[in-house]
């Protein structure tokens, strides 16, 4: 419920791009981990990768399954083995042409992780205040990002959500380490190493939907409370459901109105005959997405 009014969320799924699949496919490689399922896990988090680069860091808990499902190294290097071909069978299904271009293929991968996904330059002669400004400025970038997308309210949930989870009064399960690593080191990547420290809605998207599980714990937890009066629980979730929907309908009217993509894109349809062209470009979803919102 959270989810489908969650203000960013709903907007980058306004597009026909790769993300909303990308997030389906994670969220679903980690359901898949969680109940026990490594093979099936291990091939869709390929297809992930397929999808986008950033399905490469289902790796780390796809590792930590296997770990905790096997006892000795024998067992887990046996178990790798097996599940390698179903992670490339992912891979190859999803990109079938990395068969025929690998060469090019191999060319981009190696600038995406040579250029995109590398750590900062730190000049270590600056102050001890500028270096931990540099380490420090993305993840409270992408801190009140994530406040923008989810709104304030849904992002308080969040927050009770994770204090809960974490609570010294509770352990945590192997399940819910596996899911923390592919948020922390998601996080982590995006926040820390990316180059620039200017947060993007793009980038941090893939997070969004395990984030909301935290509000819901925390909506949960609210519900069990009964020293809180059920009025007050039922007030509390209404209040939460209506200002996150107008926050949403808000952020739909703005996407609608005020993008200057689908203006452009408008402009293009009323002026230009049809049958006419004036540039092919990799942007088409824009176009396609246009005709959807009219």
């Amino acid at each position: 419920a959270f989810l489908s009014i969650c203000m960013g969320f709903v907007g980058v799924n306004h597009l026909a791009k790769y993300t909303s699949f990308l997030n389906l496919l994670i969220v679903l490689t980690l359901f898949l981990l969680v109940r026990g399922s490594l093979y099936s896990a291990f091939f869709v988090a390929g297809l992930a990768f397929s999808t986008h680069s950033n399905g490469f860091i289902l790796l780390l808990p796809l590792l930590l399954a296997v770990v905790f499902n096997n006892v000795s190294l024998k067992q887990v290097t046996s178990f790798f083995v097996k599940c390698i071909p179903l992670y490339l069978g992912g891979v190859f299904l999803g990109t079938p042409s990395l068969i025929s271009n690998f060469g090019e293929y191999f060319l981009k991968f190696k600038i995406l992780f040579g250029g995109f996904f590398s750590v900062k330059q730190i000049n270590y002669a600056h102050s001890i205040t500028e270096t931990l400004y540099s380490f420090l400025a993305g993840p409270i970038n992408y801190f009140f990002e994530i406040w923008t997308v989810t709104g304030i309210l849904i992002f308080g949930l969040i927050l009770i959500g994770i204090g809960i989870t974490i609570s010294p009064s509770r352990s945590i399960s192997k399940k819910e380490i596996i899911v923390f690593s592919f948020l922390i080191l998601y996080y982590f990547i995006v926040a820390v190493l990316f180059e620039s420290d200017a947060p993007a809605q793009k980038y941090i998207i893939g997070i969004i939907p395990l984030l909301i599980l935290f509000a819901g714990r925390a909506m949960f937890e609210i519900f069990e409370e009964k020293k809180i009066s059920i009025y007050l629980r039922q007030a509390i979730f209404f209040l939460i459901l209506i200002y996150s929907f107008a926050y949403t309908f808000k952020g739909d009217l703005v996407f609608a109105r005020e993008d200057t993509r689908y203006e452009s894109t408008d402009w293009i349809l009323k002026n230009v005959p049809k049958g006419s062209k004036i540039e092919l470009f990799d942007q088409i979803h824009y176009v396609c997405s246009d005709e959807v919102m009219n």
